[in-house]
């Protein structure tokens, strides 16, 4: 066997392995086993913490607008997690293609409104870990301490 035998016969091997590797899918990042995105992602994402625009169309509660998901209520969290899911499950369709509608490097605003409900169950994760805190204004009519 000659040495461009050999360099073909490795090249081949090298092939093969580059194939499988790219054939194989990319490991997602910022997942944990379950398929949560865990506190570190919400902690390490300034951009995560977004400020509520408006609120989810089913919420019947207090509204939530102008509050960042860190301040929101759980169950506020996972409604507006609810209706991102269902946007992401029935996409608005371009008339003019036929294909869903994509923001301005072609991925589907499905897909936005799909991680966007990852997020905000992360949040409603979290925030109902979090102690109750305390109602503003004292504790009421039984106390008689003079606050000052």
């Amino acid at each position: 066997m000659g040495a461009g035998e050999e360099i073909l016969k490795q090249l081949a091997v090298i092939n093969a392995k580059l194939d499988k590797l790219l054939a194989a899918p990319a490991p997602a990042a910022h997942k944990s086993n379950d398929g949560e995105l865990p506190d570190s992602f919400l902690d390490s994402q300034g951009w995560c913490d977004k400020p509520v625009k408006k609120d989810p169309p089913r919420w019947t509660g207090d509204s939530c607008v102008g509050l960042t998901y860190s301040q929101c209520p759980a169950d506020y969290l996972l409604e507006m997690a609810s209706f991102r899911e269902w946007a992401a499950a029935n996409p608005i369709i371009d008339q003019a293609t036929g294909k869903p509608k994509a923001d301005t490097k072609g991925k589907p605003y499905s897909e936005h409104d799909a991680f966007d409900a990852r997020v905000l169950r992360a949040w409603a994760r979290r925030n109902a870990a979090k102690p109750a805190a305390e109602p503003q204004g004292g504790s009421g009519g039984g106390d008689t301490s003079i606050p000052f």
